[in-house]
């Protein structure tokens, strides 16, 4: 797809994020065909972090490491307002309200110490088809000093009807080894508040059953990355060693995950000879009619 000249922006201080969700709302599709992405950057260097925000976030989370090493998902809520910066450009084709978090993938290099000084880089990834609309990713990259120690791709879908051709995808099939743990979780209804106030990510889908169904949702429902991030924790307890190396996390987003709900979550090895480390996780519910309703899939290696 055709993308403009690259475009790279210093930041000398975050965003303000209030003001970046006031603005969320009002962003309008610029109706081109095909749509353009700008081929811009964001980055800040000199970013220290908050001891008081990392807190809440690894209780929100359950990172039980009794360590000042960070939780693998923390560095995405440090890069979430520059992810709205790039998102509310005004170049930027789709309006905020239209998209959809379809995939994420975290690759760690080393472990990250509260105390390090880091620089964010973020920039928009190129436009594909998809049989659905419209496929980019946000793309950030985290450097201690000249050394990039983590790196994420948030893979995200604008519906919309195109009549173009797509391509179909063949995916590939895991594996599965046995079952190696499996625990129910209790989510409360607060459990969106909760997060948001850990990561800043304030949108009203997650928020109180009003604020949900005024866009659409029938009550509010759990924030997918905090889902991903307490599948992190659970992982680490039944294998801490694979946390303190490389490693690179990816999971997909399925069904919205109402709440208040009783989910279970469930690991897997995989039997792939190649790797040293792989499990496959997933969180589900049961409908009243018994059938399962997958709300996340996921694996995680060792690199």
């Amino acid at each position: 797809m055709q993308t403009s000249n690259m475009n790279s922006v210093k930041l000398s201080t975050f965003p303000k994020l209030k003001w970046l969700m006031i603005q969320a709302p009002f962003k309008r599709d610029l109706k081109q065909s095909p749509p353009v992405l700008p081929h811009s950057e964001l980055w800040i260097e000199n970013v220290t972090l908050d001891n008081d925000a990392l807190a809440r976030f690894h209780q929100v989370v359950n990172w039980q490491v009794k360590t000042s090493v960070l939780h693998p998902c923390f560095i995405h809520t440090i890069a979430f307002p520059l992810h709205l910066k790039l998102l509310l450009a005004p170049g930027f084709p789709f309006p905020l309200l239209g998209l959809v978090h379809i995939e994420n993938t975290i690759s760690q290099f080393r472990q990250i110490n509260q105390s390090e000084t880091l620089k964010l880089v973020c920039r928009l990834g190129e436009l594909e088809l998809h049989k659905k609309g419209w496929l980019f990713s946000v793309i950030t990259e985290c450097f201690s000093g000249a050394e990039l120690v983590w790196q994420s791709n948030s893979l995200n879908l604008f519906r919309a009807k195109h009549n173009l051709p797509t391509k179909s995808v063949n995916k590939s099939e895991d594996h599965l080894g046995p079952l190696i743990s499996s625990s129910e979780w209790s989510l409360p209804e607060d459990l969106g508040r909760r997060y948001a106030k850990a990561s800043g990510d304030f949108n009203p889908i997650h928020l109180r059953k009003w604020s949900a169904k005024l866009l659409g949702f029938k009550q509010q429902i759990a924030h997918g990355m905090w889902t991903k991030s307490k599948c992190v924790s659970e992982i680490q307890k039944i294998d801490p060693e694979l946390l303190l190396n490389n490693f690179k996390v990816n999971c997909r987003f399925k069904k919205p995950l109402y709440l208040p709900r009783e989910v279970v979550m469930s690991i897997q090895s995989a039997n792939d000879k190649q790797l040293a480390s792989k499990y496959l996780f997933k969180v589900e519910t049961q409908s009243p009619e018994d059938e399962t309703i997958p709300h996340l899939t996921g694996c995680i290696i060792a690199l």
